[in-house]
């Protein structure tokens, strides 16, 4: 027994202990003594483990791992405090117009990195939900080694704060630089691009706008009171007002000709907020009306900024200038049906402006401003894949770096990809592993102490343990991008207050449901060695076996030579209706033999059914396993809820029963009591009568031998071929075939009863009443009781309740048993 390793993360309740100790009467003449001291020492490791358990994680906040592209400072290739930069365009492709089609002019940029990126992550390509329903793909591309001169290095890094602080909505001044920031690398603005060839990072970069930027006077300011300091108009550009007849504009800080306003940025004077121009509007002037909301009074622009501003406007015969507010970047990573229609571009977002209080910020352009609004989700993105690359080689995985980064994204982040799926297949991957460690390394557990020790050992607890233990938490992106406490790329800065707290809360379902998700993800692009090697890396101490123990085979072997009853032809027969020839007959005999037809209790229950209860144990994982990584290929593009619809339609003991009724192997269960025989029949003569389904049928719940009997199959031609899961997969789906299709896939039972009341209004109530070696179900329908089921499990109970409550209520199922299809 392994019982170092376990100890190390598996968990044991004191009711585990009690059933434990409670079963060695009657099988103590199958242990030996020194497997008797094995026991008492694993589970006295086991008790003190729980002196120290994992801390409540619901508080703890992780910092986010830094790719290390940018944890390394810049260097230069003469020693000098100049940069030698490796860049990577970053441009705009694909734009599908919304509402507001002025979002396709945006700058694009070059980013400099002081290290090589991560080749697949250098040609990523991020999906932009813009505002106003507007999309775009970004798309980074490896543009060549740029050298930036100790002259400039400065200068760098203060367009990097200006252009940031303004997308991120930061009220500033440029604050002193302190030293190198968390995040090491930086962006500058491109000259458009033409063509297909691409000029060399010297040609690329627009140092023109970046002198323009980190010198305009250009800041994010919410509403402030603005009027104050610019009462008096600037005539710095005309003698006269008579400039005016030549076309030009007064604006607050001089005239300007109307090519000078095409995209520009400006001030509002009377609140402060920064705006771009999209147009002059000739039609509309200071006399004419504003757009006023139904009901209300009509008013001037000219009255309206007397009264509302305290302003008198001195050209009102000026055209009004259509300006849009500089919004604060948001999150435009987000999906589509994650983003609500209060994201589009809201009324006051557009303005009609006076040109007279608006200061113009001279060359500035809207476009740089839109494109540095894209950035923080675009930088985002590009984090995330480093990150996940930088895990996968830290495993030793030859996947694809955004498979694992989709292991390790949370469904919190609302992107369109999340571990969800994958953790599903993880699962299933680690209860497989661990069924058949539990079964080789525990040979003389029945099969409840098996799940108790495989529910243990692969519980949240132990794997967020785990999870911790390989650091983790710093990979994982488990909350939603906020552009307010986006870290921005560039120099630490002084005297910023730290707003918001730093890191991410990682609560211990989500870090244990990640660890599942890279199981999965590296089994389902790979192999099952490949997920023992990063349950390995993920200290999940689970070891797979390599083959099967020869004192396994032998004992069963033993046992079977003195048990069977079985005729020759009769293995023949049964072999052909498998479509299987087993090397060891006694396994494909030990899967039939249910019990002890002599020996058994009062109430019927076989007392010698040891090993066929540990080959439905073991059946039981490998089938779990074998399904859900059949339905996650077929249908990867499903959400959780659709995969785990098929999966519960599929693998449930009274599924398995009409199957193995359907193929007649009840006829080939040896050793069962007459009462548990005459049971099998009856139901079998149900099955044939009503017709079988996902589910069973409603009148009569499958005897626990017929619905054990495929998982016995499946366990034995496991072990029969060596734990070639492939094989086992290909003898068993055609016997479980047809098999669920989004078409065809009966929803579970309570789930069709609960859309069904909720249709006609009528109120539901499932009551669970425990007796003596039974539980009863009832369904209360507006308080009168309209079925009832009884059955050794309480889940089987409740839904053989819930199936026939639904039968009753709904004889046409009324167009509610199936999925919707999918395309």
């Amino acid at each position: 027994m392994p019982a170092v390793g376990i100890s190390r993360t598996a968990y044991v309740s004191a009711d585990h202990i009690r059933a434990s100790f409670s079963a060695f009467p009657e099988r103590g003449c199958r242990r030996s003594m020194r497997e008797f001291k094995q026991v008492i020492r694993y589970f006295s490791i086991l008790s003190s483990y729980l002196k120290s358990m994992v801390m409540d994680s619901r508080h703890v906040r992780y910092k986010r791992v830094i790719p290390k592209e940018f944890r390394l400072p810049f260097t230069s290739e003469d020693g000098s405090a100049g940069w030698t930069c490796f860049t990577y365009t970053i441009r705009f492709l694909n734009f599908k117009a919304g509402t507001d089609p002025i979002q396709q002019s945006a700058s694009e940029f070059l980013l400099l990195s002081p290290q090589l990126l991560d080749e697949e992550v250098s040609s990523i390509s991020v999906h932009l939900n813009l505002p106003a329903f507007a999309a775009v793909d970004s798309k980074l591309n490896y543009c060549g080694v740029l050298n930036v001169s100790p002259e400039k290095v400065e200068t760098v890094k203060k367009f990097n704060i200006w252009l940031f602080h303004l997308a991120m909505g930061k009220c500033f001044a440029l604050p002193k630089v302190s030293g190198e920031g968390k995040k090491n690398y930086y962006v500058l603005p491109c000259k458009p691009i033409t063509g297909d060839t691409v000029p060399s990072p010297e040609e690329l970069v627009d140092w023109h706008v970046v002198e323009i930027a980190i010198t305009s006077s250009l800041l994010y300011r919410r509403k402030v009171p603005f009027f104050g300091g610019y009462a008096t108009l600037d005539c710095q550009n005309t003698q006269s007002n008579e400039a005016l007849d030549g076309g030009g504009l007064r604006m607050r800080n001089g005239i300007f000709q109307e090519h000078d306003l095409e995209d520009a940025v400006v001030t509002c004077a009377n609140n402060g907020l920064p705006c771009f121009v999209s147009g002059i509007l000739h039609d509309l002037s200071g006399s004419s009306f504003c757009s006023q909301s139904a009901g209300r009074k009509q008013i001037s622009y000219s009255d309206y900024y007397f009264h509302e501003c305290k302003y008198k406007l001195e050209y009102p015969d000026q055209p009004l200038l259509k300006g849009y507010r500089l919004v604060r970047a948001g999150n435009y990573v987000r999906r589509t049906s994650a983003v609500s229609n209060g994201d589009s571009v809201k009324p006051w977002e557009t303005m009609e402006l006076p040109p007279e209080v608006c200061i113009l910020h001279v060359g500035l352009k809207g476009k740089l401003c839109r494109g540095g609004m894209r950035l923080p989700s675009i930088l985002h993105s590009l984090e995330m894949s480093l990150v996940a690359a930088e895990l996968r080689n830290n495993i030793g995985s030859p996947l694809s770096c955004f498979k694992v980064q989709e292991a390790l994204t949370s469904g919190a982040c609302e992107g369109n990809h999340s571990y969800e799926t994958l953790e599903l297949l993880g699962d299933s991957v680690l209860n497989f592993i661990g069924g058949v460690h539990m079964y080789i390394d525990f040979p003389s557990c029945t099969s409840e102490l098996l799940h108790s020790y495989r529910h243990d050992l692969v519980s949240n607890r132990n794997l967020y343990k785990c999870g911790l233990a390989c650091g983790l938490p710093g990979y994982i992106f488990a909350e939603l991008l906020n552009t307010k406490t986006w870290v921005p790329p560039g120099p630490a800065l002084e005297d910023l207050p730290q707003k918001s707290p730093d890191g991410q809360v990682i609560g211990l379902k989500t870090l244990a449901d990640v660890v599942e998700a890279l199981i999965g993800v590296t089994f389902l692009h790979g192999d099952l060695n490949s997920a023992v090697k990063t349950m390995v890396w993920l200290q999940v101490p689970i070891p797979f076996p390599e083959k099967i123990p020869e004192v396994i085979i032998a004992d069963i072997q033993e046992l079977m030579e003195a048990r069977n009853t079985f005729k020759d032809h009769d293995i023949v027969t049964l072999e052909k209706k498998i479509g299987y020839q087993f090397k060891c007959k006694s396994l494909l005999l030990s899967a039939f033999d249910y019990g002890d037809e002599v020996t058994f209790t009062q109430s019927g229950v076989p007392r010698g059914s040891f090993q066929f209860q540990r080959l439905e144990f073991l059946g039981d994982s490998v089938l779990d396993f074998l399904i859900m990584r059949h339905f996650v290929q077929l249908y990867s593009a499903f959400n959780p809820e659709q995969l785990n619809d098929l999966r519960q339609a599929t693998v449930n003991s009274e599924n398995f029963a009409c199957t193995a009724i359907r193929h007649g192997f009840h006829h080939y269960l040896k050793r069962m009591s007459p009462i548990l025989r005459d049971e099998i029949e009856l139901y079998a003569a149900s099955v044939h009568r009503e017709g079988g389904s996902p589910f069973g049928i409603p009148s009569r719940a499958s005897p626990k031998a017929i619905g054990d009997l495929m998982q016995t199959l499946a366990g034995s031609i496991l072990l029969d071929s060596n734990f070639d899961h492939d094989l086992v997969w290909k003898v068993l789906k055609p016997l479980l075939s047809p098999l669920a299709t989004p078409k065809t896939v009966m929803r579970h039972p309570r789930r069709l009863l609960e859309a069904l009341c909720h249709k006609q209004d009528l109120k539901l109530e499932l009551q669970t009443i425990q007796l003596e070696g039974a539980v009863e179900a009832r369904v209360y329908i507006n308080q009168i009781c309209v079925a009832n089921s009884k059955h050794y499990e309480p889940t089987v109970a409740r839904r053989l309740a819930a199936f026939t409550a639904f039968r009753s209520l709904s004889p046409k199922r009324n167009g509610l048993m199936y999925l919707d299809s999918v395309d």
